[in-house]
C-alpha cells in the first residue's frame, strides 16, 4: 500500500512539473512580448509604423494575466493534491476544490495560449510590409 502511494505521488509530481514548465514558458513569452512593446514605446511619436502599439500591449497584457492565473491554478492544485487525506470526506472536499481550481488554471491556459497566438499573428500581419 505504501509503495502504491509513492508511485502515485511520483506520477502526480511529474504531471504537475510538466504543467508548471508550460506555465512558466507562457509567462516568459507574454512578459517578453509586453517588455518588447514597452521598450519600443519611447519611439512611438516619431515612427509612424508603431501606430496601434496599444493593441499589442493589450494582447500581451491580457495573456500575461491569464498565464499568471494558469500558474496560480497549477500551484494551488499541487497543494490540494499533496494535502489530500485518506479520509473519504476530506478527499471529496479537497477533490471538489481542486477541480474548481484546475478549471480556473485551465481557463487561464486557454486564454493565455489564444492571446499568444493572436499576438504573434497580429505582429506578423501588421509588420510584414516592413
Amino acid at each position: 500500500m505504501a509503495g502504491d502511494k509513492k508511485v502515485i505521488s511520483e506520477k502526480a509530481r511529474d504531471h504537475y512539473d510538466a504543467q508548471a514548465k508550460g506555465a512558466n514558458y507562457l509567462l516568459v513569452a507574454h512578459a517578453a512580448g509586453l517588455i518588447g512593446c514597452l521598450s519600443v514605446l519611447k519611439d512611438y511619436a516619431t515612427i509612424p509604423q508603431l501606430k496601434g502599439l496599444g493593441t499589442f500591449i493589450l494582447i500581451f497584457g491580457v495573456g500575461l494575466l491569464a498565464a499568471i492565473a494558469n500558474f496560480v491554478g497549477i500551484s494551488l492544485s499541487v497543494m490540494f493534491a499533496m494535502n489530500m487525506r485518506d479520509d473519504r470526506n476530506h478527499r471529496r472536499r479537497f477533490w471538489l476544490a481542486a477541480v474548481n481550481i484546475t478549471l480556473i488554471g485551465f481557463a487561464g491556459l486557454i486564454v493565455s495560449l489564444v492571446a499568444l497566438v493572436v499576438g504573434i499573428i497580429t505582429t506578423m500581419v501588421r509588420f510584414s510590409s516592413l
